[in-house]
């Protein structure tokens, strides 16, 4: 009897079997979504009900390469890419496409290498005794170490996706990446994009980290204005009064930049004028007044960026004031340098106790520094 019970509690002490789990295998917490981005979420949706499937496929490419670099080179790399599945209703072709942006997504932002691996959907045949045997792709797991060590990858991938069209149009991408040595899923994911979500797009005309695009949409959520500057030397005249004036002046101009995409600014401006020696006249002055202008085009990364521009203010001398406006041409050639050419009228100015004046047309050139 005493056995008996001896048995009995030896038979609950011990723990039920547990499933073996290869020894280089690791447990990965899914990734959670910043509180930051969760608050904005609602206000990234598109203004429309449609999304161009082009732009949500970069969108969860761009997601899944910045997995693999929080995964580290050389964990997982290099990967070698085992197949690419599309759903029922996609033109097989199209998986072509997908393993070409996907190679180009992740070497770009994790510096990973993706081998494209020739042998997993290769069809083979042999003869085993007395039978004829076909196979496709890789159905050993020796056969899967042999091949990794003969491309030196660390890792298998393999990524299918899906384009759903009810009950709501959407695209999902599921990815699963093996490790080569014993078989275990280094890592697996699900992404799904759909025109309801909030998408960062990015692209080679807007080469932006996730983390700056969300904090510009922060900034104008909680009501942070993005300010401009710019200084500016050249050379003005005046060319419309009984004398013909030209001088040097030094332009100071303050903006808010605003837009969908950062391409109107307006802000005031302030400018001194001085005369060059041997002018038929001594003026000194000052022009106080407002701006705003509008970028030519798309914003380009690294081509020039022109701006026109309209303005409008105020000649303040120690005699007199004039109203002064026109139109400005800005060209940034890079990222700080700009040249301007600006056509401007301003009433002209009659000297006290003269006849001389000046004023009319008065053109402006000159270089500047910008920093936006």
């Amino acid at each position: 009897m005493t056995a008996l019970f001896a048995m009995l509690l030896l038979a609950q002490a011990t723990p039920a079997p547990q499933g073996e789990i290869p020894a280089a295998a690791s447990i990965h917490a899914r990734k959670r979504v910043p509180s930051n981005l969760k608050a904005v979420e609602g206000h990234l949706v598109g203004s429309g009900s449609e999304v161009p499937a082009d732009d949500v496929l970069d969108e969860m490419l761009d997601e899944f390469a910045a997995d693999v670099a929080r995964l580290g080179a050389g964990q997982v790399g290099p990967i070698l890419l085992r197949r690419v599945r599309v759903s029922v209703n996609v033109n097989p072709a199209y998986a072509a496409v997908v393993e070409a942006r996907l190679a180009a997504a992740v070497f770009r932002s994790a510096n990973v290498a993706l081998v494209r691996c020739v042998e997993c959907n290769s069809t083979r045949s042999r003869v085993d005794g007395a039978e004829w045997v076909v196979t496709r792709g890789i159905t050993t797991r020796e056969e899967a170490q042999s091949i990794a060590r003969k491309y030196g990858a660390r890792s298998f991938l393999d990524v299918a996706l899906d384009v759903r069209e009810r009950p709501a149009p959407g695209m999902g991408m599921d990815v699963e990446m093996v490790r080569a040595e014993d078989s275990s899923i280094a890592f697996a994911e699900t992404y799904r994009m759909d025109a309801s979500q909030g998408l960062l797009y990015r692209g080679a005309d807007r080469a932006q980290s996730r983390e700056a695009r969300l904090k510009e949409l922060e900034d104008r959520l909680n009501q942070r204005p993005r300010w401009g500057a710019g200084l500016e030397m050249g050379a003005m005249g005046f060319l419309g009064g009984k004398n013909d004036l030209w001088g040097a002046t030094v332009r100071f101009n303050l903006v808010e930049q605003f837009g969908d995409d950062r391409e109107f600014q307006a802000g005031l401006g302030a400018a001194g004028f001085f005369n060059f020696p041997g002018a038929p006249l001594s003026v000194a002055g000052g022009i106080v007044g407002a701006l705003a202008q509008a970028r030519v085009g798309p914003e380009s990364l690294f081509g020039p960026k022109p701006w026109l521009g309209l303005d409008a203010g105020v000649m303040l001398t120690p005699s007199a004031a004039a109203p002064i406006f026109g139109a400005t041409i800005r060209w940034l050639v890079g990222d700080r340098i700009a040249l301007h050419l600006a056509v401007r009228y301003m009433v002209p100015i009659t000297l006290p106790n003269s006849t001389q004046s000046y004023g009319g047309l008065s053109p402006d050139a000159g270089v500047g520094f910008q920093w936006n």
